[in-house]
């Protein structure tokens, strides 16, 4: 039994993103999915005009399918990689948007919380004790002209 669980040897292991017996470091799991997509289509696409897609290419189209942008310019030929391509875009929600908003919160939210702070000091809210007991147990909403 381990008291403090960052103390076991085998928890800081799992979380170092370098192997200490083979030296080489570790990829995300996003990062890889990536490189699979790429290697997908650049050997199983071709151009309408006949040259297979380049590694620039497969990329370009897996980054806007997987973004649900979708530009049109690209688009799978065969029947198995339109299947794959509807795997990816399901992998593209579910795994990369919930990524993607929180690093829009990681910037997002220090902004926001300071602008509050903001609004706070420039329009306080009136607190109303509605029971008389000192306590306050309602503030009235600021004018929504202010508010947003």
């Amino acid at each position: 039994y381990v008291e403090n669980p960052d103390d076991c040897e085998v928890v800081q292991q799992r979380r170092s993103r370098h192997c200490r017996m083979c030296g080489t470091t570790r990829t995300s799991p996003a990062i890889r999915r990536m490189i699979i997509f790429v290697i997908v289509y650049s050997n199983t696409e071709l151009h309408d005009d006949g040259p297979s897609w380049t590694a620039i290419d497969a990329l370009y189209f897996s980054t806007a399918t997987m973004s649900t942008v979708g530009y049109g310019d690209l688009s799978p030929g065969s029947d198995t990689t339109r299947c794959f391509t509807i795997l990816m875009i399901f992998f593209g929600i579910i795994v990369i948007f919930p990524r993607m908003a929180w690093v829009v919160c990681l910037f997002s939210d220090p902004i926001t919380s300071r602008l509050r702070a903001l609004l706070e000091w420039f329009f306080p809210q009136h607190e109303v004790d509605i029971d008389g007991n000192g306590e306050a147990d309602y503030k009235i909403p600021r004018h929504p002209i202010v508010y947003y």
